[in-house]
């Protein structure tokens, strides 16, 4: 798990703010679960990029310190937002969760190495890039 993520605390519903929050080089978010109340938050962009760089990616177990609260909070990332025209993340959503229960969750797969078939001269085709509980993939849920 990767160091400590610090959010800052920022003002909600302020569009300016959060104009100007991304121009200094931060991403707006919430955090909210566990029956806690929502807190809205800012970050780094680069301390952001470096926590879901790893070998998790999107699907990484955040370690985080939240204003206001005392020693480590953990969280996923729940989903995000980004600026359609260029690209870039304009804001983030967390889901608090616990380290001792259960979470259902997406998973990313990677193959590794080379099959047999492609060294006989065959073509692998990934049907699939993400796991997820079936029942939730089709909607039963």
């Amino acid at each position: 798990m990767p160091d400590t993520l610090v959010l800052e605390a920022r003002e909600v519903g302020k569009t300016k703010l959060a104009r100007a929050s991304r121009a200094a080089g931060k991403v707006p978010g919430v955090l909210y679960g566990r029956g806690a109340d929502p807190v809205a938050f800012e970050v780094e962009i680069p301390a952001l990029r470096e926590a879901l760089s790893g070998e998790a990616g999107r699907h990484a177990v955040l370690k985080l310190q939240v204003p206001g609260r005392k020693g480590d909070t953990h969280a996923v990332l729940k989903d995000y937002q980004l600026d359609p025209v260029r690209d870039r993340l304009i804001h983030i959503d967390l889901l608090e969760i616990s380290m001792s229960e259960k979470i259902t969750s997406t998973v990313n797969v990677r193959l590794d190495g080379e099959a047999q078939g492609v060294k006989d001269g065959g073509v692998l085709e990934q049907a699939s890039h993400e796991l997820a509980k079936p029942e939730r993939a089709i909607g039963l849920t």
